[in-house]
């Protein structure tokens, strides 16, 4: 099973490190054990309720053995998200 098998949803970081849990069959709180941090921190980060800098998306992102820059791009993607701008509404209108 890859990381990408468990992912339903928009891509956020929070599906990330779910992802990744789901699929080396973790738990949360053996996740915040891998990660030094507690169960709480990481249900927060599933949930979309802590949002996290990119400092520490790429810090998570190294912690889990990820690639940095795929963390880094979604992060990226769910902050124009967030801030209301469409990529795909971009690219369609600067095809060609």
């Amino acid at each position: 099973m890859t990381i990408f098998e468990d992912l339903s949803g928009p891509l956020t970081i929070g599906a990330l490190v779910k992802a990744h849990r789901t699929s080396y069959d973790l738990s949360q709180e053996q996740l915040a054990k891998k990660l030094k941090t507690t169960k709480s921190f990481v249900q927060l980060i599933e949930n979309g309720k802590k949002k996290l800098s990119l400092k520490e998306t790429l810090t998570l992102a190294q912690k889990l053995g990820e690639f940095t820059d795929f963390f880094a791009l979604v992060w990226f993607e769910t902050e124009a998200r967030d801030a209301g701008f469409d990529f795909n509404q971009f690219i369609n209108q600067n095809r060609d």
